[in-house]
């Protein structure tokens, strides 16, 4: 049976305090039901307890009887909602969104976790896009070129770039995208996309579609031109439901192609837990005094910036 304690920094009412990631739980089929992952679970606990470093901790498990578990043994679930949607569409139609950005002056490009000045790039949106938001782990340099250029491998990272800064880096958003090719179906689920200050009306308006639309011709170049349904799944944290109706609608071959209403869909995995209640910034512990309980005290400090963490799951 394994488990794995993790060290981060994450901000909290501006500041930032130090969070206990618990990670990488599992234990060998034939070793079940003796109850080891409770062991260790209970040992990690009381090393972070001792340390005294951590105020908070976090895990996430997709499992229902995972999550009960972790509930049981005092865990509190956050839950993080998502907007959901699903349209006709097509490879030209698509491929028309990302070009269009051009008539805008700017280009959708591929983000190259090879250049450091594309990742500090995107680096320096995400800080500037995160730091108000409670639960969002500060991220460093090397943390960007080992843990999420490695969790992002399999995904599409997206830049949007203004042409008449062409021969200097300096990008108005990025996205990151997971494409699944499911036949006749795309599912496509936005991870995170941050955008500059100044710059959100033109994203909503035009460049979050075209960088959507962009994935989803990358991912699709080889199938025939008519490329079927699409479902949709983004994180309400990052748009309002008008918002994500206006980005969707763009992406629809018709306006009226929407084939069911957005829907909002909740991912229940993921837990907080208090350790050090007197770590925690001031204005922090006057929620947790006005709460009625630990778990709703979490809920709201959490419940919508969590989905920020989908890219640093321990």
């Amino acid at each position: 049976s394994t488990l794995r304690l993790f060290n981060r920094r994450i901000y909290l009412d501006s500041c930032e305090v130090t969070l206990a990631g618990v990670g990488e739980v599992a234990t060998h089929p034939h070793s079940r039901g003796h109850g080891l992952a409770t062991l260790l679970l209970n040992h990690v606990v009381g090393v972070i307890q001792k340390e005294g470093k951590y105020a908070l901790g976090a895990l996430h498990s997709s499992r229902t009887h995972l999550q009960e578990f972790y509930a049981r043994r005092g865990w509190s679930r956050v839950p993080v909602h998502y907007w959901q949607s699903s349209w006709e569409t097509s490879l030209e139609h698509v491929s028309m969104l990302a070009q269009s950005m051009q008539s805008l002056s700017f280009d959708v490009t591929t983000l190259d976790w090879s250049s450091m000045g594309h990742i500090n790039a995107v680096r320096a949106l995400h800080s500037n896009a995160v730091k108000s938001l409670n639960g969002c782990v500060v991220r460093t340099e090397p943390y960007w070129k080992s843990w999420i250029k490695a969790g992002c491998q399999k995904d599409i990272a997206l830049l949007l770039q203004p042409r008449r800064h062409i021969h200097h880096l300096d990008p108005v958003a990025y996205m990151i995208v997971r494409v699944k090719d499911e036949g006749s179906t795309a599912s496509v689920e936005v991870l995170e996309a941050c955008s500059a200050p100044d710059s959100r009306k033109l994203t909503v308006q035009f460049a979050w579609s075209a960088m959507v639309g962009e994935a989803l011709r990358q991912t699709m170049h080889t199938k025939p031109a008519q490329l079927g349904k699409v479902i949709l799944k983004w994180p309400a944290a990052f748009l309002t439901k008008g918002e994500f109706v206006d980005v969707t609608q763009k992406l629809c071959v018709k306006e009226d192609s929407m084939s069911e209403e957005v829907s909002c869909v909740s991912d229940q995995g993921f837990l907080f837990s208090i350790f050090s209640a007197s770590t925690l910034p001031q204005s922090s512990q006057a929620r947790l005094t006005c709460a009625s309980s630990e778990a709703d005290a979490l809920q709201r400090l959490f419940e919508e910036s969590a989905s920020f963490l989908r890219l640093d799951l321990f």
